[in-house]
């Protein structure tokens, strides 16, 4: 336990050292990821500290008795009464003497000449009655006849001005003067109201209806249709009257006269007490309207009707007794009403930016952690997405630490992000906040994220969509805290912050509520309340230890989980294995080949059918038919062996593994579910019954084509894949059950890089050594070891983003090695890397094999040969040969190849006849010895013949060494002068020969006729039939008659390319086509939302939601008072407790759900009102319920100059409703106070009025404004998709292909411009058709509908060019994709939407900002549309408005709002097209290639140590020389070279040594070039250079006797580069017909063409298959395929078999050679076996430089003057060369050259050779140079057992070395 847990701490230290280092190696990155939050803090606190803040003392708004008179009371002092007006009115009579010009008569008044208003008093009421809409202090409630007069005066004026009321103002309420209309369903009730209305007031029967209504729905009806004539709707039911208690009547108004009836969250919490003080207050509106008005008069009403029907049997009186002096509460309820004061507010910031954004504040803090998250998500995905985080595993990193690891590294930066995020706030705008409550709330957030970051990184494999979902995520959890209801209960809220942002907001608006009062919030206050600053950040942790949770569990368990998931009961399953009872079996070696299920169909796990030729026949076993036998225990070595796991010498055992995969996703699952049985293709067994086993010492190699089941073997071994049977044993433990202790002894190299980017080479084998079971931290000897292992010293401190493909795998092979692993699974660990790469592992690994085994998948079956003990060959799930190489050649048929070199001064046809000849020859020799001798002359049966070039091979038997098979060899080499041979070699028969053999598939040599061997094999049935091939140039191509009709081929072309990649193309349908629906619906269902209806409200406790559990406080008082107010002698006054109100007052006297809070006052008040305001300001933070009223019943208060007697209501203005129901408690109190419960208690409802014709047209032009913000982003969408496609292309090196075939700059861009736009018009005539549909009159309307259309229209003329532009700066489409789009977003939406607001306070600012963001087409766009959107809205509230032309310019106005047309867009846009289309013209013209060569040569000089290098290596070889002055000898080249390369050089800016150092060589017609180097030598920068992709710094290059860069020489090149230059949604067929019409061929010969290369290459299966879905292999056909279309001159190679597996290398190497016979071909390769098959000269590249040029066998002769042949001896188990026997390998070296020399002549006795290069314990190799024949002997001699003093051989075999040996050894 305790090596456990050091071993675990080891694991952490790396962990967090390497995540450490990445952090550190990102510095900007991670200063972004920490900085960020603080940043908008910093930004927030400028903006706090630029607005300027004051501290706002804390308001009593009661003055005592200065209150500000009545309205009516100035009404009566302005208005007057015409003589002879019958309206019974308290205005005074009109002057007499007054004419007309000095009046102002009502016209909506009687007969509009009644009343009247002086002149002289209209301005002044006019700016009171401003001061009253705007005011911010009380009011005291008008009389029906004040009110109803100053709603005729202001309706009239408003009217004038503007006809529309749809405004929510003072000004707006006061502007309704019409009709009364009453509904009762009594209608006796309705006439008493009607009468008692007409009695009371004389305007009030002015304003009546005649008729009453039945129900309020009726008379609802009615004001409805006949909008703009009523004021208001009294509802009186029965029920208000008849029953005792509780009652209710409906007063209903127009829609936005009072405040509005639903429940809305209160915007800002700086916005408290009077609120916006904009005239939109909820007691403003309630006292403007006249609702209180009329509500005191229904009140007074129902009081008339208990008075008229009941006894007074309460403690008060209604009427005052003279005698007694008892004050009857008439003395206070009367029309004048009530005095309305607001409740005290506490102090608060008076601060600009703090009332406008602290709402937001929140958000804000939401979005900058947006990038910090995905980030943060990002790197951790990124991991399993590049198979780290499964490496990882491999290797022993426990789970849990890797999760510790990356929270450890996370932790911190997330505390000091914290820490300086908390800073800023405290000496910001939250400096009075303690600030360890700030660090404590901002670390709990970050931490909360952090483990969002987790759970998400859980589910997603792919980094980038897990890093877009996170920030969605945030952003969407955000939104439900500003929507929360305004009466959620605490519980609620408490479990809403579990979720992820709203416990942070939460608290931050808790901490603001201190804030904006200017208090201090510290560790006491976070604890007050139930719902608190602690609880919210409790609930955060809780949160964050939850989705920790969740997160550890899914990572293991869930279908994000790496490798092999785990059993949902994990935790438990070290008990469970802890009592399972196992036992170790004996595996039995003859299960190896034998499926679990005989006879079930073994499908391949990867779609990966490499097509086999028809051209090539199967290889046949020894002593067997040429079909594969059913019983393959020939092929397997240890067929007999019985193998124990627990064995010691075994390091892992293999048993019966089956693997079946199944997929066909739901269809797939339903089906299986209901039929119990699987689709074709949804069920493929990957492997079936694989059993071998892996001893120490060991090498084992896995063979198999594609899709065979290595990779699935080697994800079992490893525990990455759950097999469906069998068991996997590592040093005896069974990965089953005992994974990490497998994982322990197991050392891994997947195919991929499983490197970081940021750390060295160093660094990673030190992070992994702490992996693998280290003792101490301090690993350095390991690492040390390793380095020196692979040869890594020079790359040591490198990071790994600048290794080469080939330096990254042999860091990758250090990885698996270092930790001392009892086994290496290595997973084709040598795949890209050059000779010297090879040979370094290959060394290493036979270092280090003694303590060890080993497993090595690979394709290439000579490294399989070279270093494997035992080989293991793969086909389609199932083992089918397993053992050492030598065991396994010896099981075929054929043995030797006697390899035969023609001359190379022929031509073409007389080597054909030479090669046809010397076929001849030998079958004549072979048939002449066969008849002559007996049975052992069966050694010289030609059994195959192939032809490469000018390399003809025959294949014989083992026994080629017999007397008659030497005789044969004799008697070709004597004859080679006639048979016009160069040379005569030997090799023995390969791994390629068994490999294809037992697969089955197509072997490299096949017997073939004559004819065939000749003119080469046509393909089954038409394959190959080409019609009408061309027989001249001319009838080949088309006519060159001009370069408008190149242009017009081109544009064809191109656009027909766009049109195919369109119809796959889904990113295009979704952005073009989806989205612009789904954002159109949703504005649709905008339109389609119900016009706004405001529910009716019930004015006591139950409009709140706690109502029931936290009843209100009604603080309510009085103070005897008798003597003269003020001191004004004139006037004395009583007030007396005309409520009786007590502290025993019940409390229901103000109706259901209130609670009584009597306070005493000492008496000599006249009015209590301003001492229970100061009682409510001293205990606004410390009172435990809610108050919404207090009320005042009884006091004095000066009005009209006279103190006057009126009860004094106090408010809370936090809640709009508070006033009117302040209204009713009073009367309730009155009713109470008088009859007690005998008699009803009414009760307000306020129900707004339906919405009027008119209305609902303002409703409807008020939603188009947002439906224009839906119609904003779906356009704004479409660059990003256009940018997309164009750096897609550049990306993937198509578009260089394009320009490559010729195609016409011109033609390219203008062909995408009419696609990409003909897709914009498609979405813009789609957007249109949804507006018609719909009726969008925005935008179709007959004033609309023309700029509609230009806008749209210019916008898509001027994005596409933009983003062409833009494209230009980006290598990823991703991430160009990504960034257009934020822009797009950022700019064109989101600023578009808050301009207006920031112009408010800052206008100069956003005009500037805005002249410089309308460059961006989107912005223009945005602000155009909100002004198309906007004008019908505009129009219909300003009927009157000076209507401008929507194609005027746009401007701020000075109040900061935009105002004009849409013309400043589209000049802007105009401009940017322009501007755009010029750039692109010149940028593209310029070349960046051409541009980046010519400061390369201004800015470096040449290295004087390259050009030593470069003289020193062309004295060391003449070839490189003579090649040099050939090719030099023209100006562009010799006549017969094709391709000329003269002096070149390429230096990349910043490189010590130059890529290229005058190097020269040419390309004749026909001819191979093979050039051969290891990895960064050159030979990739030559090809690019010779394909135009790269500049060269200096020198020239010619194609065709044509400047590579010019115009004339691109339609003559076929590229094939190292990457697969294809479009990913084009199919092969597309392809091919694109390239062939940029290459100017007649389209009546495309078709045949393009079908012969389809067929020549296996792609005819597969060409209408979109090139994403093609495997590797058949992507590197197609990319072969593209490079031949066109009938090219000259074809360029970069590693064209690259990622094949053997089978398919071996068919692409021999049809390139037949598809490329008469073309000049430039080849790269790191396998040196296709240059020696296809390659008719090499040149080998050296540091840049050229180190020699020749043919291959030149090359074998330049580099191998000491051995020509090699000999392996394999002798029987007995024999230990090693130990008992060290002395027969110098006898059998010394007999092997003395039997050389004996038969040779004197010469070849000088220079004969033999010696020992290897020594095994059964096996030795030599090296021998001297005479075929003689060596031949020998071999023969020690094969028979006639070597004296050497015991009996098992196998003995001669070879000549190839050229990969060769080099290998130099």
């Amino acid at each position: 336990m305790t090596s456990f847990w050091r071993q675990y701490g080891i694991q952490l230290y790396g962990f967090l050292v390497k995540t450490f280092l990445q952090r550190w190696r990102m510095p900007v990155s991670t200063t972004v990821e920490i900085l960020l939050p603080c940043l908008f803090t910093i930004l927030m606190s400028v903006a706090y500290w630029v607005s300027g803040s004051s501290t706002v003392p804390a308001q009593m708004y009661d003055g005592g008795v200065y209150v500000p008179l009545n309205m009516t009371d100035f009404l009566s002092y302005f208005m007057c009464k015409k003589m002879g007006s019958m309206l019974r009115v308290p205005w005074y009579p009109c002057p007499p003497g007054m004419n007309a010009s000095s009046l102002t008569c009502l016209s909506l008044i009687g007969n509009g000449n009644e009343i009247c208003i002086q002149n002289a008093f209209y301005t002044v009421l006019s700016h009171m009655l401003y001061g009253m809409y705007y005011g911010s202090g009380p009011f005291g409630l008008n009389t029906m006849d004040g009110h109803l007069t100053l709603a005729a005066l202001v309706t009239e004026a408003t009217r004038k001005e503007n006809p529309t009321f749809f405004g929510r103002g003072g000004r707006d309420s006061l502007s309704h003067y019409g009709n009364l209309l009453v509904s009762s369903n009594s209608p006796a009730l309705a006439q008493n109201f009607m009468t008692f209305c007409r009695q009371s007031s004389g305007m009030c029967g002015e304003v009546l209806y005649d008729t009453p209504f039945t129900s309020l729905a009726s008379a609802k009806e009615y004001a409805a249709t006949n909008e703009d004539t009523v004021w208001a709707i009294v509802d009186l039911p029965t029920a208000s009257l008849a029953s005792n208690g509780e009652a209710e009547f409906t007063i209903s108004m127009n829609f936005t006269a009072t405040a509005p009836t639903e429940k809305e969250p209160q915007k800002s919490l700086f916005t408290r007490g009077l609120g916006a003080n904009d005239g939109s207050d909820g007691y403003v509106l309630y006292w403007a309207s006249g609702f209180l008005t009329l509500q005191t008069f229904v009140h007074e009403f129902y009081l008339a009707q208990a008075l008229s029907t009941h006894n007074i049997t309460g403690p008060s009186t209604y009427y005052t007794d003279p005698s007694s002096d008892v004050e009857g509460i008439s003395a206070y309820l009367t029309q004048y009403g009530s005095t309305l004061i607001p409740m005290p507010t506490p102090s608060r910031y008076n601060n600009a930016f703090l009332t406008k954004w602290a709402y937001y504040m929140p958000l804000l803090a939401v979005m900058a952690v947006l990038y910090p998250t995905s980030r943060l998500v990002m790197l951790i995905v990124v991991e399993k997405y590049n198979g780290i985080r499964e490496a990882m595993l491999i290797m022993g990193l426990h789970p849990s630490c890797m999760f510790f690891g990356w929270y450890s590294s996370t932790l911190i930066m997330d505390l000091v992000s914290s820490l300086l995020a908390a800073m800023f706030l405290k000496i910001g705008f939250l400096d009075k906040v303690d600030y360890g409550l700030l660090v404590l709330l901002y670390f709990s957030f970050m931490q909360q994220n952090t483990a969002l970051c987790f759970f998400i990184s859980s589910i997603f494999r792919n980094p980038r969509v897990a890093s877009w979902f996170i920030a969605f995520v945030l952003f969407v959890f955000a939104i439900p805290s500003f929507s929360f209801p305004t009466g959620m209960t605490d519980i609620q809220k408490i479990f809403c912050c579990l979720v992820p942002c709203i416990g942070y907001i939460q608290a931050f608006n808790i901490m603001l509520n201190y804030v904006s009062f200017g208090w201090q919030f510290g560790w006491s206050q976070a604890r007050a309340g139930y719902f608190n600053f602690s609880i919210a950040v409790g609930m955060m942790w809780a949160s964050f230890g939850v989705l920790m949770l969740l997160s550890f569990y899914l990572d293991r368990v869930s279908c994000g989980a790496v490798g092999r998931r785990a059993h949902p009961l994990f935790f438990l399953m070290p008990l469970v294995n802890r009592f399972r009872k196992t036992r170790a079996p004996l595996v039995k070696m003859w299960d190896m080949g034998k499926p679990i299920r005989p006879g079930s169909l073994v499908e391949r796990a990867i779609d990966d059918d490499e097509p086999h030729g028809a051209s090539f026949a199967s290889c046949s076993l020894k002593k067997d038919s040429k079909e594969l036998p059913q019983d393959n225990s020939r092929l397997i070595e240890h067929y007999h062996d019985v193998v124990s796991t627990q064995d010691p010498a075994v390091a892992a055992v293999f048993h019966r593994l089956r693997k079946v995969y199944v997929g066909g996703g739901i269809l797939g699952f339903l089906y299986t579910y209901f039929t119990g049985l699987f689709r074709d293709g949804d069920r493929i067994v990957a492997l079936d019954g694989v059993t071998f086993a892996m001893r120490t010492g060991e090498v084992s190699v896995l063979l198999g084509p594609n899709g065979a089941g290595k990779s699935t073997i080697m994800g079992v071994a490893t525990g990455m894949v759950n097999p469906t049977n069998g068991d996997v044993y590592v040093r005896g433990y069974n990965a089953r059950t005992h994974l990490d202790e497998c994982r322990q002894n197991i050392g891994y190299c997947p195919q991929r890089d499983i490197v970081w980017p940021l750390l060295t080479v160093e660094e990673h084998i030190t992070f992994y050594a702490r992996m693998k079971g280290s003792h101490s931290v301090n690993v350095q000897e390991k690492v040390d070891y390793v380095v020196d292992l692979l040869d890594l010293h020079e790359k040591r401190h490198c990071k790994a983003s600048k290794l080469s493909s080939g330096q990254r795998r042999r860091l990758c092979v250090a990885i698996a090695m270092v930790g001392d692993s009892a086994v290496l699974f290595l997973d084709e660990p040598t795949a890209g890397m050059d000779i010297k790469g090879r040979k370094i592992v290959y060394e290493a690994l036979n270092r280090t094999r003694t303590q060890r085994s080993v497993l090595i998948s690979t394709h290439l079956l000579d490294e399989a040969d070279r270093i494997a003990d035992r080989v293991l060959i793969v086909n389609k799930g199932l083992l089918c040969a397993e053992g050492s190489a030598m065991y396994l050649k010896s099981q075929m048929e054929v043995g030797y190849v006697v390899t035969c070199l023609l001359e190379s001064n022929m031509s073409t046809t007389e080597e054909n006849c030479a090669a046809e000849g010397l076929v001849n020859f030998v079958r004549a020799e072979s048939y002449a010895a066969q008849r002559v001798g007996d049975s052992s002359n069966e050694g010289c049966v030609v059994l195959g013949v192939q032809r490469r070039g000018r390399e003809v091979s025959f294949r014989f038997p083992m026994t080629l060494l017999s007397s008659a098979g030497m005789t044969l060899l004799s008697v070709i080499q004597l004859n080679s002068e006639r048979l016009r041979l160069r040379n005569v070699a030997l090799n023995l028969a390969t791994l390629e020969d068994v490999f294809f053999t037992v697969t089955c598939t197509a072997p490299l040599m096949s017997s073939v006729t004559d004819g065939e061997l000749v003119g080469g094999r046509g393909d089954e049935g038409d394959a190959l039939s080409i019609p009408d091939t061309p027989s001249t140039s001319a009838d080949l191509y088309e006519e060159k008659t001009g370069c408008f009709f190149v242009f017009c081929r081109h544009f064809r072309a191109l656009f027909l390319k766009r049109l195919h990649y369109a119809q796959r193309d889904i990113k295009l349908l979704v952005y073009q086509v989806v989205l612009p629906i789904i954002f159109l619906l949703l504005s649709l269902f905008i339109s389609l939302v119900r016009d706004p209806s405001q529910p009716a409200l019930r004015l006591d406790m139950t409009m709140y939601d706690d109502y029931a559990s936290h009843p209100s406080q009604v603080m309510t008082a009085y103070s005897n008072f008798s003597g003269y107010v003020q001191n004004m002698t004139r006037y004395p006054m009583n007030v007396t407790n005309a409520f009786c109100l007590s502290a025993n007052l019940p409390d229901n006297v103000w109706g259901s759900y209130y609670l009584t809070d009597f306070r005493e006052m000492p008496s000599g008040l006249p009015n209590v009102s301003n001492a229970m305001s100061r009682l409510l300001l001293s205990e606004i933070m410390s009172h435990k319920d809610p108050r919404y009223v207090s009320v005042a019943p009884v006091g004095a208060v000066f009005q009209k100059g006279v103190p006057k007697k009126t009860p004094t209501l106090l408010h809370n203005t936090s809640y709009s409703h508070s006033a009117p129901q302040g209204v009713s408690a009073l009367y309730h109190l009155a009713m109470y106070q008088l009859f007690g419960s005998a008699v009803p208690t009414p009760t307000a409802v306020n129900s707004p009025m339906m919405l009027g014709e008119f209305e609902k047209t303002l409703v409807t032009a008020n939603k188009q404004v947002m439906v224009g913000i839906f119609i904003i982003l779906p356009f704004i969408f479409i660059p990003s998709n256009t940018i997309s496609y164009i750096v897609e292309e550049k990306e993937s090196g198509a578009r260089h292909m394009q320009w490559l075939s010729g195609a016409n700059v011109v033609a390219y861009w203008l062909s995408s411009f009419v696609f990409d736009f003909a897709s914009y018009l498609v979405t813009q005539i789609l957007a249109f058709i949804i507006f018609l549909i719909f009726n969008r009159t925005e935008f179709i309307g007959k004033d609309n509908v023309g700029a509609a259309v230009v806008l749209f229209f210019f916008f898509g003329l001027t994005s596409i060019p933009f983003s062409y532009f833009m494209s230009f700066f980006f290598r990823s489409s991703f991430t160009a994709q990504s960034v257009v789009f934020c822009i797009n977003f950022t700019f064109g939406f989101l600023w578009v939407t808050l301009e207006s607001m920031i112009a408010e306070h800052a206008l100069r600012f956003a005009e500037v900002v805005t002249y410089i963001l309308r460059i961006i087409p989107a912005v223009s766009f945005g602000e155009s549309m909100f002004v198309l959107s906007g004008a019908q809205l505009a129009n219909l509230m300003f009927p009157n408005r000076a209507k401008k032309s929507l194609f005027s310019l746009l401007h701020f106005s000075e109040t900061g709002s935009p105002t004009g047309g849409i013309g400043t867009g589209l000049i802007y846009m105009s401009c940017v097209a322009v501007a755009c289309t010029v750039a692109l013209v010149i940028l593209e013209y310029l070349r960046l290639q051409r541009l980046d060569s010519a400061f390369t040569q201004c800015c470096t000089r040449p290295n004087s140590e390259d050009e030593e290098e470069h003289r020193r290596l062309e004295e060391a070889d003449p070839s490189v020389k003579q090649e040099e002055d050939y090719v030099c000898a023209d100006k562009t080249g010799p006549e017969s070279t094709r391709i000329a390369v003269q002096h070149l050089s390429k230096r990349y800016l910043g490189a010590e040594h130059a890529a290229l150092q005058d190097i020269s060589f040419g390309v004749k017609e026909g001819e191979v070039m093979g050039l051969l180097g290891l990895n960064g030598a050159g030979k990739t920068t030559t090809v690019s250079i010779l394909a135009g992709e790269v500049v060269a710094t200096s020198g020239e290059a010619f194609v065709n006797h044509y400047a590579v860069q010019s115009m004339e020489s691109r339609p003559f090149v076929g590229y094939c580069p190292q990457y697969d230059a294809l479009l990913s949604n084009l199919s092969a067929e597309e392809h091919l017909w694109l390239y062939a019409r940029l290459r100017s061929i007649k389209e009546k010969h495309i078709r045949g063409e393009v079908h012969v290369l389809l067929k020549e290459l296996g792609l005819y299966p597969f060409r209408n298959q979109p090139a994403a879905s093609l495997s590797g292999g058949n992507k590197r056909r197609l990319s072969l395929a593209i490079a031949l279309v066109g009938h090219t001159t000259s074809v360029l190679l970069d590693e064209p078999t690259s990622g094949m597996d053997a089978v398919a290398r071996a068919q692409t190497c021999d049809i390139v050679r037949r598809l490329t016979a008469q073309k000049s071909v430039v080849l790269t390769t790191h396998r040196l076996d296709e240059v020696e098959a296809l390659a008719d000269r090499v040149a080998f590249v050296v540091r840049g430089n050229l180190r020699c040029v020749g043919t291959p066998q030149e090359l074998k002769n330049a580099y191998n003057k000491t051995a020509a042949y090699t000999l392996n001896v394999l002798f029987p188990h007995t024999v230990q060369l090693q130990d008992a026997d060290t002395t027969l390998v110098e006898k059998v070296r010394s007999y092997v050259l003395d039997t050389i020399t004996a038969t040779a002549d004197v010469n070849a006795q000088q220079m004969a050779r033999c010696e020992v290069v290897e020594v095994h314990p059964c096996s030795m190799q030599m090296t021998v140079n001297g005479d075929l024949h003689s060596i031949c002997v020998a071999v023969a001699h020690m094969q028979a057992g006639q070597a004296s003093g050497i015991p009996a051989t098992t196998y003995v075999s001669v070879s000549q070395p190839t050229l990969e040996d060769i080099l290998l050894l130099h």
